[in-house]
């Protein structure tokens, strides 16, 4: 018995003694060597690993950032009034072509929003009547065939002294170019509105005009610079 128990007693003690030398020889290690293998680099022991991994994540609360323009007037590249006004200041002449074209859609397309904001419309688009590219010209005097056409004469009446100022600045520019797309500019609007009130704020720029050619179609006389021609500037209420 007393044999028998003895044995009992070491047989307990052995794990621990394993797992205290395992824990001595653990202590000890502080550094390990590494394996060196045939082909393989090894990475200094001191460099920091700078790697990182990346996951999409589908939000499904982004689509209503889409649905804010649900009620918007937009154009078919769903581009908003705002945007576009944006869009005619930009330095590409493409970009302010699309955005006159642009109008010229919602004009179309949502014609309440257009006269909602008529104000706002003329000023942001009557820059380009001199606009230094060719097409940016083009697209404003096709924006105002059809804005003249879809909305009433009596709306624009607020506007036709902004329409002289920037007609008289077009066909007094410097460029030859420039002076005659204004002269079709000014044609689409006086063809669209027949109004007293168009004919009394054009007169002095017509008369003008046709002072300027008579002086320069008369016998030995030479042709007549259009960059002296002035115009008042005085609101027509």
């Amino acid at each position: 018995d007393r044999r028998t128990l003895c044995a009992c007693r070491i047989g307990a003690r052995m794990p621990k003694s394993r797992k205290n030398a395992k824990k001595a020889a653990a202590a000890k290690m502080d550094f390990k060597k590494p394996k060196m293998k045939l082909g393989k680099k090894l990475t200094p022991a001191n460099q920091t690993d700078v790697s990182y991994k990346s996951r999409g994540i589908n939000m499904a609360a982004q689509s209503s950032l889409l649905d804010e323009k649900d009620n918007v007037a937009v154009t078919r590249r769903r581009v908003t009034v705002d945007e576009l006004f944006g869009q005619l200041k930009h330095y590409s002449p493409q970009v302010r072509r699309d955005a006159l074209n642009g109008l010229k859609e919602l004009c179309a397309s949502h014609l309440n929003a257009i006269c909602l904001r008529l104000g706002q419309v003329v000023e942001a688009t009557l820059k380009a009547v001199a606009d230094a590219d060719k097409t940016v010209r083009q697209a404003v005097t096709s924006f105002y065939h059809r804005l003249l056409k879809s909305v009433p004469r009596s709306a624009m009446a607020p506007f036709l002294s902004l329409l002289v100022i920037y007609c008289t600045q077009a066909l007094t520019h410097l460029q030859l170019d420039i002076r005659l797309d204004a002269v079709g500019f000014l044609h689409e609007i006086l063809e669209a509105l027949h109004t007293p009130q168009t004919h009394h704020a054009f007169e002095p720029l017509i008369s003008t005009m046709v002072e300027l050619l008579s002086m320069s179609l008369a016998p030995g006389n030479t042709p007549v610079s259009y960059t002296h021609l002035t115009l008042p500037t005085k609101r027509i209420v």
